[in-house]
């Protein structure tokens, strides 16, 4: 029980760091960020994680987890891509989205999973 109460706080953490960066690029650099949008992206982050019920199923709580983390990193590699715009990497939410990928997540051949905690 204790182990599934951790890992839905996580993907709520890391589900709100996306959501949170998204909204600072949306207000900095809104054209760029509609360039770089995946539209799914848009429905997955625009409501806070802790409003909907997180998935009850631990292969559910997984997939999600997988799909954060690669959108996550997706994220953060085009602002870091981004030549035209650089003091899109000085913001503050790239930097937590950094960390917070740093000690949530571990990423294999396989893709990007949760880390064993």
């Amino acid at each position: 029980m204790l182990a599934a109460i951790r890992t839905l706080r996580r993907l709520a953490c890391v589900g709100e760091t996306i959501r949170h960066a998204l909204n600072v690029l949306a207000e900095v650099a809104p054209d760029w960020l509609l360039d770089h949008l995946d539209p799914e992206w848009a429905e997955r982050y625009r409501r806070r994680f802790s409003d909907f019920r997180l998935p009850k199923e631990e292969q559910e709580r997984v997939a999600l987890a997988e799909t954060s983390g690669a959108e996550g990193r997706r994220l953060f590699e085009a602002v870091f891509a981004e030549n035209d715009r650089p003091r899109l990497r000085e913001l503050e939410a790239m930097e937590t989205l950094r960390r917070v990928w740093l000690q949530h997540y571990h990423e294999s051949q396989a893709g990007m999973s949760l880390a064993r905690r």
